[in-house]
């Protein structure tokens, strides 16, 4: 309940922040960063590192293309997906929330210690590698074994 607790604190600070910006949501200041990092990147790995779901991950892009902080374009390695870039529109907005998203960072880590900061970050760290495995193979079978579900 405390990590839920902790994603609402940021998605309510961030609702704050994203106000008067194109930026909807923490979701896709995310899917925009990860563009910011890859250059280029096809549209499901955009969706897979953003932890998303397929659906939802979707309706960020959707958002995010009509508001034309990415584009797309054709994938000449594979026709059947699309390549997704940063526009300069996009690249613009994010720099202009990086000093605000940097505040929300230190106001939702709070009353944490340096140490504390670093202890969490391992923490969490360590959490995302075992996690992710399970995310990225997303095997029906092996998540109900985990999750005690009958068939």
């Amino acid at each position: 309940m405390l990590i839920i607790f902790m994603y609402k604190y940021a998605s309510f600070y961030s609702r704050k922040i994203f106000k008067h910006s194109l930026i909807y949501s923490i979701e896709d200041f995310g899917v925009l960063a990860t563009l910011l990092r890859d250059k280029q990147i096809i549209k499901a790995d955009v969706i897979r590192h953003c932890i998303s779901e397929k659906s939802s991950g979707n309706e960020v892009l959707k958002r995010l293309l009509r508001q034309k902080l990415i584009k797309e374009t054709d994938n000449p390695g594979d026709k059947r997906s699309k390549l997704l870039q940063i526009t300069p529109e996009g690249l613009s907005e994010m720099n202009s929330l990086w000093g605000k998203m940097d505040k929300m960072g230190a106001l939702v880590t709070g009353n944490l210690s340096d140490q504390e900061k670093i202890v969490l970050f391992d923490m969490l760290s360590k959490l995302h590698q075992f996690h992710n495995p399970f995310f990225e193979a997303n095997d029906e079978k092996v998540l109900n074994e985990k999750l005690g579900i009958d068939k």
